[in-house]
């Protein structure tokens, strides 16, 4: 049976090093027509991200679209700025196609940013930077994920930081800028998802896309040890059968885990958080 189980594993790692993708769309509500859409702003006023009404008229042709307003002299260009959130988070190796319409009321040239949720910083570049122009233009653009603009986390949103201009300059005149037409598709690695019992009612779903492992369930872990010596497991976890665990980068024990065994992340190499 161990021997069927490390087959299985060894199968599923050189998977995930060679794994299908799948097209997925990772925006919705992007065409601001409806009051639930893909961008969210930051303004100096609150200093956070919050979920803005598109308004009829700013927008592309008259329609609804989105803005946001910075001021001269900013000294800070997170200050204020758009987000395009995803649905869903992608990692290094997926690909994203970017596609808006934009326009700003004084033309500048502005840098964009990796995020994870929105204002939590991943990399200094998401797309290339945007030349607002006067005039409504159409951006589009693929970009790899890299594992910089992974972060810790994963990728969730590309910032669009508008309080200063691309090279650090201050904005002369108040400037407003303007998004609508948002759309951002992948093409992401399919998941795999692994499971079992490692208690009497607790489950270690295992998740390939971003090689997380969960306790979740009530009580008590099962036991499992090695021997004195430390170096051969008397009773194994089942994510250390095929040397699994030496791929799991997150773990998130659940609150109603009240004890877990000793050795049970033994050997976890690659744990980030």
């Amino acid at each position: 049976m161990k021997k069927l189980w490390t087959m299985l594993m060894a199968a599923m790692c050189v998977g995930m090093a060679h794994a299908e993708k799948t097209s997925v769309a990772l925006t919705s509500g992007g065409d601001m027509e409806s009051e639930n859409t893909c961008v969210m702003v930051r303004t100096e006023a609150d200093m956070g991200q919050i979920w803005t009404e598109p308004e009829v008229g700013i927008g592309k042709d008259g329609t609804k679209g989105v803005s946001v307003t910075a001021k001269a002299g900013m000294e800070k260009v997170w200050d204020v700025g758009l987000y395009i959130v995803f649905n869903q988070t992608v990692y290094a190796g997926d690909e994203i196609t970017v596609e808006f319409d934009y326009k700003a009321t004084s033309p500048v040239t502005v840098r964009t940013q990796a995020h994870g949720e929105p204002g939590m910083y991943n990399y200094w570049k998401a797309i290339e930077n945007l030349s607002f122009t006067e005039e409504w233009q159409h951006f589009s653009g693929t970009v790899k994920v890299s594992s910089d603009m992974e972060g810790a986390n994963g990728m969730k949103s590309i910032a669009i930081f508008v309080g200063q201009d691309a090279s650090d300059n201050a904005l002369a005149v108040p400037t407003t800028f303007y998004l609508d037409n948002v759309v951002v598709t992948g093409q992401v690695e399919e998941v795999t998802i692994l499971s079992g019992k490692c208690g009497p009612n607790m489950t270690w779903p295992f998740n390939s896309r971003n090689k997380s492992l969960k306790i979740e369930g009530t009580g008590v872990m099962d036991k499992y040890y090695c021997n004195p010596r430390g170096d051969i497991y008397v009773t194994e976890a089942p994510w250390g059968r095929g040397n699994l665990n030496e791929i799991i980068t997150d773990l998130e024990v659940g609150p109603g885990v009240t004890m877990i065994s000793q050795e049970a992340f033994r050997g976890m190499t690659a744990l980030k958080s």
